[in-house]
């Protein structure tokens, strides 16, 4: 009887791996076939159409108009969708900072927005023409937003999704921001066309600054003298132009003058 072949100790193992091998091919050739079919199932399934687009972050502006901008056809497949194409139509209306969008499976597209921050307006005979931080103008839809009004510039040269090209508006604008961080409330600002400023603050005084120069201390300064003229009444205006001598006016000091000339000229009646 014939005694059996013994295999040497590296054909075996060379085949066990080629018997491994072909097991890996044959399973990822089965994980293959089905993703393919899955996809396949996804892009033509009609429960992946989309039924349903949500606006989140959307303030004032209608959720109908961010929808109509996204432009999403009828029966749409939800995987195929190109969210970020979506993403910058929306961004392309003046009024959004940022878009962004996300699929809900099976069927709801959910569309977040970031708008514009109104800082400036312009009153134009179209309406409110705002202004964000970063200098762009766009209009805003429903009540007037809370924000300085701008006086000075012509309305005409503001575009809406486009920032002024006049050299005083960066200015203005840090004007803004640093009044702010001061505590000071601005309601309406007025520049000169050589860039002299004047702030109406919210208690009714006028803050002038003058040329766009030194602001931060002129700020500052200016808020030190409002908080020491509290109890002084009311105040028409603090003039911190010139910062190294702060000069202010009290509401009545021309009441008390005229009041003054009158008694003088009724003691000298005959």
């Amino acid at each position: 009887m014939a005694s059996p072949v013994k295999l040497h100790p590296r054909v075996g193992r060379r085949r066990r791996r080629r018997r491994v091998a072909r097991l890996r091919l044959g399973v990822l050739a089965v994980g293959i076939a089905l993703l393919a079919g899955l996809a396949a199932w996804l892009l033509a399934s009609p429960r992946f159409d989309v039924a349903c687009v949500e606006v989140v972050g959307a303030e004032s502006l209608p959720n109908s108009l961010i929808v109509w901008q996204a432009a999403i056809p009828d029966g749409a497949n939800i995987v195929r969708l190109r969210r970020g194409e979506v993403a910058r139509r929306v961004a392309a209306l003046p009024a959004v900072r940022s878009a962004s969008v996300k699929r809900r499976l099976p069927h709801t597209v959910i569309i977040q927005v970031v708008e514009r921050e109104p800082v400036l307006f312009v009153r134009d005979p179209r309406g409110a023409l705002y202004l964000d931080r970063e200098g762009v103008c766009f209009e805003r839809c429903g009540e007037r937003a809370p924000a300085v009004e701008l006086v000075g510039m012509e309305s005409s040269r503001f575009l809406a999704g486009r920032r002024p090209g006049d050299r005083r508006l960066p200015v203005a604008l840090r004007t803004c921001a640093r009044a702010r961080s001061e505590g000071l409330v601005v309601r309406r600002m007025a520049v000169s066309p050589a860039g002299e400023m004047d702030l109406l603050l919210a208690g009714g005084a006028m803050l002038r600054l003058g040329e766009p120069a030194r602001l931060t201390e002129k700020l500052h300064k200016a808020r030190l003298a409002l908080e020491a003229l509290q109890d002084r009444g009311p105040i028409e205006y603090v003039d911190v132009s010139c910062p190294d001598a702060v000069v202010w006016k009290p509401v009545h000091a021309q009441a008390d003058v005229e009041a003054r000339a009158s008694a003088s000229a009724a003691r000298n009646l005959p």
